[in-house]
C-alpha cells in the first residue's frame, strides 16, 4: 500500500439567513390553534489547496485545488391545535406539518497537478475524484405529515385511568440529480506553471486541446425517492392510590399499550423506469411494538 503525506490549507465562508413567524389563536379556554413558520437559507463556500507527496516510494509530488459552494434552503410550516371537551375529561390534539428542503451544488471544481522533479503537470484522466473536473447536483425534498391524538380521563373509586389513542401519517418525496465532468484528453499530462483558472479557463478550452466530457451515469446519478409511514397506537394508564406519605398520595402506576407502524420506501429513475424496474425497493414492512410498565 502506497504511503501518502498531504497538508491542506482551507479558506471557507458561511452566510446564514433565516426567519421565524409564530401565530397563536386562543379561541376560548378549551380551544387553541398555533401556527409556526420557519425559513432558513445557508450559503457555504470553501477553497482548498492540498500539497504533499502522493507516493513516498516514487517521490511524486501532488498539488490539488478545489472550490466548493453549497446552497441549503429549509422551509417549514406547522399547524397544531388543542381542544378540550366536557369537564376537561377528553382532549383532542392534532398537528399538520409541511417541510421543503433544497440542497444545491452549483459548481464543484477540482484541479490536480503532479510534481516530478522540477516539472509540474496538470493531470487528466477519466476519474473525477482523482483528477481535474466539475460536478453539479440538486436535491429537492417535500415532506407532509399529519397526526391526531385523543385522551380520555375517568375515575372509579381509588382508581384513576387515562386512555390514549392516535394515528399519524408521513409522506416524503425526494428528487436528486447530478452531473459529472472531467477534462480530457484522458490519461495525459500537460506541462504547465499556470494556476487552474488559466489552465482550465474558457480561453484555454478547445477541441484540439483540453475540453470537458460528461461522465454522468444514467443509472445511478439521479433518482426519485418516495417513503411513507403510517402509524397508530392505543395506550392506557392506571393510577391506584395505595396510601399517603407526607400528605402526598403514593400510587401504583400501570402503563401498557400497542403501537403499529407500516413503512414503505423505494427509489426509481428514468433508466430503470424504461426497464420496468426500480433502482431500490425496501418493500412494505409492518411492525407491532407492545409496551408494559409497572411503577410502584
Amino acid at each position: 500500500r502506497a504511503l501518502s503525506i498531504f497538508e491542506d490549507r482551507l479558506l471557507s465562508s458561511n452566510v446564514q439567513n433565516g426567519g421565524i413567524m409564530n401565530l397563536s389563536f386562543k379561541l376560548n379556554n378549551k380551544n387553541r390553534i398555533d401556527i409556526k413558520n420557519l425559513y432558513t437559507l445557508n450559503y457555504d463556500a470553501s477553497s482548498t489547496l492540498r500539497g504533499g507527496v502522493a507516493n513516498v516510494d516514487d517521490g511524486v509530488g501532488s498539488e490539488g485545488y478545489s472550490n466548493l459552494v453549497n446552497f441549503n434552503r429549509l422551509a417549514s410550516t406547522q399547524a397544531n391545535g388543542t381542544h378540550v371537551f366536557g369537564k376537561k375529561q377528553t382532549t383532542l390534539t392534532w398537528l399538520i406539518n409541511y417541510g421543503n428542503t433544497n440542497r444545491e451544488v452549483p459548481d464543484f471544481r477540482i484541479a490536480q497537478y503532479a510534481l516530478i522533479e522540477q516539472d509540474r503537470y496538470l493531470v487528466l484522466n477519466d476519474f473525477f475524484n482523482a483528477v481535474s473536473g466539475r460536478f453539479f447536483s440538486n436535491l429537492h425534498e417535500n415532506t407532509l405529515s399529519a397526526s391526531a391524538d385523543m385522551q380520555h380521563s375517568f375515575q372509579s373509586g381509588n382508581l384513576n385511568s387515562i386512555l390514549k389513542y392516535g394515528v399519524c401519517r408521513q409522506v416524503r418525496n425526494r428528487t436528486f440529480q447530478s452531473r459529472e465532468f472531467v477534462y480530457v484528453p484522458g490519461g495525459k499530462t500537460v506541462l504547465t506553471k499556470n494556476m487552474p483558472n488559466q489552465d482550465l479557463g474558457a480561453s484555454n478550452i478547445n477541441p484540439g486541446g483540453i475540453y470537458l466530457i460528461e461522465k454522468t451515469s444514467v443509472d445511478a446519478d439521479e433518482y426519485n425517492g418516495h417513503s411513507s409511514l403510517h402509524a397508530a397506537y392505543l395506550m392506557a394508564e392506571h393510577f391506584y392510590a395505595l396510601f399517603k406519605s407526607n400528605n402526598k398520595p403514593q400510587n401504583l402506576k400501570l402503563i401498557y399499550g400497542l403501537r403499529a407502524e407500516q413503512f414503505n420506501q423505494f427509489l426509481t429513475n428514468s433508466y430503470f423506469d424504461a426497464l420496468g424496474k426500480r433502482l431500490a425497493d425496501g418493500g412494505i414492512t409492518l411492525d407491532l411494538l407492545p409496551s408494559l410498565n409497572i411503577i410502584a
